[in-house]
């Protein structure tokens, strides 16, 4: 009598069903687990790009007289300044995005055609605040659900 009879064919089957369903389970915890990453990695990158960025307009004025939004110890949804070059430069959200405009007329609405997105379409900006208190003015943008903030020292 050779071969394997139908009970040790049957326990064999559910032992390599048993295997496989265990390891395409890890394979998939272990892909989304990696996207996940990914993704928080991604909106990392994007808030470190945004807060460069504003630091960058912020360094534009020469002082905090130049700054016209937020006003002295108020909190806006907008930050405006004018350069040291004279130009308008501002930054705001809309439709999602933060938005960036730089010329030589005070920035029209945020969801012009003149302004340039900050970020991608894949990242929801769902809040964006500039506080100016003193010297300094403190930036806090909320992106994809996580807040960052920065301040910058304005002479």
């Amino acid at each position: 009598m050779r071969g394997f009879t139908l009970i040790e064919t049957l326990l064999y089957i559910a032992l390599l069903t048993t295997l496989l369903t265990s390891g395409i389970t890890t394979a998939y915890q272990l892909l989304r687990s990696a996207s996940t990453d990914s993704s928080q990695l991604e909106s990392y990158d994007e808030a470190v790009f945004v807060l460069q960025k504003v630091r960058w307009v912020l360094s534009q004025t020469p002082n905090t007289t130049k700054i016209l939004a937020p006003i002295a110890n108020t909190h806006s949804s907008v930050l405006s300044i004018i350069s040291q070059n004279g130009l308008y430069i501002t930054v705001c959200t809309a439709q999602g995005q933060l938005r960036l405009y730089e010329g030589a007329h005070t920035a029209p609405a945020c969801d012009d055609a003149a302004f340039v997105p900050l970020t991608h379409t894949q990242t929801k900006v769902s809040n964006f605040d500039a506080y100016q208190s003193q010297q300094q003015v403190r930036i806090s943008i909320t992106l994809n659900a996580t807040t960052y903030t920065t301040t910058t020292y304005v002479p």
